[in-house]
């Protein structure tokens, strides 16, 4: 049987390819579909399609207290719990307490926080803010 590390890996490898779309594949929305890879709901589906670029993203971010609020609302629809302890496959939100436009979704993968950028993942090594086991 597959650990939770063995598919994480595999599904980040099948994601490697995966252009950031805002609104469809973007830091935030691959979380959900990580957590969908593993059972739950998509808690994501009501923001898919709902913004397609920089500034309606960055608007839909102010507004709704940075990826802390539209990754915690997704959270709560697709039914995870928030947990203080980093497990392999837990998501996340990284980056800065205080600006809602420094802030990403990221799955840690039991060293770094793997984010989606322009293209697959990258690890990186940010302030914790939040998280939910998947």
């Amino acid at each position: 049987m597959a650990t939770i590390l063995d598919r994480l890996q595999s599904w980040l490898a099948g994601q490697s390819c995966l252009p950031f779309v805002y609104g469809s594949s973007d830091c935030c929305l691959v979380l959900a579909d990580w957590a969908c890879a593993n059972g739950y709901r998509d808690g994501a589906v009501a923001l898919r399609g709902s913004y397609s670029c920089r500034v309606q993203m960055e608007q839909l971010l102010v507004t709704s207290g940075g990826a802390l609020g539209l990754v915690g609302g997704c959270a709560v629809v697709a039914g995870l719990s928030e947990t203080p302890i980093k497990q392999v496959g837990t998501i996340g939100v990284i980056g800065s307490a205080h600006n809602p436009l420094r802030q990403w979704g990221a799955i840690w993968d039991g060293s770094r926080w793997q984010v989606h950028w322009d293209v697959g993942f990258e690890g990186v090594c940010a302030p914790t803010l939040k998280m939910w086991s998947v």
